[in-house]
C-alpha cells in the first residue's frame, strides 16, 4: 500500500476510534498514550497543539490552505457536539465540535489541521503528520514540517490566533525533528 493510502487509512481509523472515546485526532503524545492504554497501536509522527481564543473562519482557512503551492488537495470535515462517546461511566455526549482539514500535496506532504471546541469556551488547535503502528517516513515529516509551520504562521498573522506561540507544544514520536537535523548537516 502506498504511503498516502496508508496515512488516509490511519486517518479513517482514528476517526472511527474517536466515536469510541478518543476525544481528539492526532492530538499529542497524551492521545498516543491513551491509544496504547486501550490496546491500540502507538501514534507516531509530529504533533503540534495549542490553546487558542477562538475558532478561525473555516471557509477562509480552507481557501488559504488551498492557496499553498505545496498543497494540492484539502478535505474538510466537521463533527458536532451531539455525538455520543463511550466513557468508563457509560455513554456520554461529547460536548465537542471538531473541525478537520486533511491536506496533501506531491509525494510526501500529508497533514491534518484540527480545531476542537468544548462547551464553546475552550478551543484547541492541533496539527499533525502522524501514523498508527509505525513512524511515517522521515521524507513525509521533512516535506510536511515546513508546511505545518507556514500554516501556523498564517494562523497567527492572518487569522488572529496570536496566542499560539505562548501555548504551543510540539512532540516528535519515533521521528526526527527536521529543524535539528538540518542544523547538523
Amino acid at each position: 500500500m502506498r504511503q498516502k493510502e496508508k496515512f488516509q487509512t490511519t486517518v479513517a481509523a482514528v476517526y472511527d476510534r474517536r466515536n469510541f472515546g478518543v476525544q481528539t485526532l492526532f492530538c499529542s503524545v497524551l492521545a498516543a498514550v491513551a491509544l496504547v492504554a486501550t490496546g491500540c497501536d502507538t501514534l507516531y509522527g509530529v504533533h503540534r497543539e495549542a490553546t487558542v481564543a477562538r475558532l478561525p473562519d473555516m471557509q477562509a482557512l480552507k481557501a488559504k490552505l488551498e492557496s499553498y503551492p505545496e498543497i494540492q488537495e484539502v478535505k474538510f470535515r466537521e463533527e458536532h457536539p451531539d455525538a455520543k462517546v463511550i466513557t468508563l461511566t457509560g455513554l456520554k455526549p461529547s460536548h465537542e465540535a471538531v473541525y478537520y482539514f486533511i491536506y496533501s500535496g506531491g509525494e510526501h506532504v500529508l497533514g491534518v489541521l484540527q480545531f476542537n471546541t468544548k462547551d464553546k469556551k475552550t478551543v484547541r488547535y492541533y496539527q499533525n503528520c502522524a501514523q498508527l503502528g509505525e513512524p511515517p517516513p522521515q521524507a513525509m515529516i521533512d516535506a510536511t514540517w515546513p508546511v505545518m509551520k507556514n500554516i501556523e504562521k498564517d494562523l497567527i498573522e492572518n487569522f488572529g490566533l496570536s496566542e499560539i506561540p505562548k501555548t504551543l507544544r510540539v512532540d516528535f514520536v519515533g521521528v526526527k525533528n527536521p529543524d535539528k537535523e538540518s542544523k547538523r548537516k
